[in-house]
């Protein structure tokens, strides 16, 4: 049978794997030893670090956001074209909308740090339940931490505030969208998965009585705007129009008061799965391995270059023929 021939790069492919393999093969004491090593490092690593929890919500536009919305438009046009001016006419942005973008604000980070026990749940450790007060980190290692900062030009230690949640708010919470459904997914990360189920909740708690406090002051001053043009209005058409804007915003006004949620419901509650996202025994694993492999590759090439792989740490023989007499004579 004809041999068949390679082309030239597959051959020089297939070469060149070979060589790999046998250099793999040559040093496998070094490279498997330093997989060794860093497998027991990345376990160890595995046993002591803190776990990471995700927790999960699902949010849907509250259906008296968008009428609200509507009717409060409908209401500026109505009165804009009574008095002959010129208005914007549709809804604009909805509150759903305003919702999502509010989960990230300095705004709801205020709110949360001012009105709401957040912060003493997001730093249980640096919170004094006796003095009801704040108290700086403390041992060797805060130490040492502080004294890193100081050369590094950092700013020292400061108590938890606004600035801690809009940094975890930016980093932990993220926020899907569904085209198809218009869904809204909340997904948050902490180290207990109480508190993420906790810090959830308030969130959108929070971030609704936000827009439900801003529709109701505007709702007021609608209504204390409508009747006091109504107590300066003489012609009959104009103050059965303005009397039916009045009736329209109240009616705008209850509803903002009645519904549960204002701008967003909660389709699905918060739940915190049950076991860690992070880190997994299984990608410690692979990672170990790798960085091991790697390592054991680089190890072996600095011995290689300098000379030194052949070297092997070998203890002598012990032969009982021998050692017997020797203490024999003794």
């Amino acid at each position: 049978m004809a041999n068949i021939e390679l082309p030239g790069a597959e051959s020089d492919a297939r070469m060149e794997l070979r060589g790999l393999i046998s250099y793999i093969g040559e040093g496998r004491r070094i490279i498997l030893g330093t997989m060794g090593v860093a497998l027991l490092f990345g376990l160890v690593w595995y046993a002591i670090a803190s776990r990471t929890y995700q927790a999960t919500a699902v949010l849907s536009a509250a259906p008296g956001s968008a009428a609200s919305s509507s009717t409060a438009s409908s209401t500026l046009s109505n009165a804009a074209r009574l008095f002959g001016l010129s208005g914007t006419s549709g809804a604009g942005v909805s509150e759903f909308t305003k919702f999502q973008a509010l989960l990230t604000s300095a705004r709801l980070a205020r709110r949360l740090a001012s009105k709401t026990n957040i912060l003493q749940q997001m730093y249980p450790q640096s919170w004094d339940e006796k003095t009801h007060s704040w108290k700086p980190p403390s041992g060797f290692f805060a130490s040492i931490k502080s004294g890193i900062r100081s050369l590094l030009g950092l700013p020292p230690w400061k108590a938890p505030d606004a600035d801690s949640v809009m940094g975890y708010l930016q980093s932990s919470l993220d926020q899907e969208l569904s085209l198809q459904t218009s869904l809204l997914t909340l997904t948050v990360t902490a180290q207990d998965p109480k508190f993420a189920q906790t810090f959830l909740a308030t969130v959108h708690r929070e971030a609704d009585n936000i827009l439900r406090d801003a529709a109701r002051t505007r709702s007021q001053r609608r209504i204390a705007y409508l009747e006091n043009t109504l107590r300066a209005v003489s012609a009959v058409d104009q103050r059965e129009a303005l009397i039916g804007l009045l009736d329209q915003e109240e009616q705008t006004s209850m509803m903002i008061e009645s519904d549960p949620n204002y701008a967003a419901d909660m389709v699905d509650a918060p739940y915190a799965l049950p076991y860690p996202v992070s880190p997994t025994l299984l990608v410690t694993i692979i990672a170990s391995a790798a960085s091991g492999l790697i390592l054991g590759l680089i190890l072996y090439l600095v011995l290689r270059r300098a000379g030194l792989h052949d070297l092997a740490l070998r203890r002598p023989q012990l032969r009982w023929r021998e050692i017997l007499p020797a203490l024999g004579r003794r």
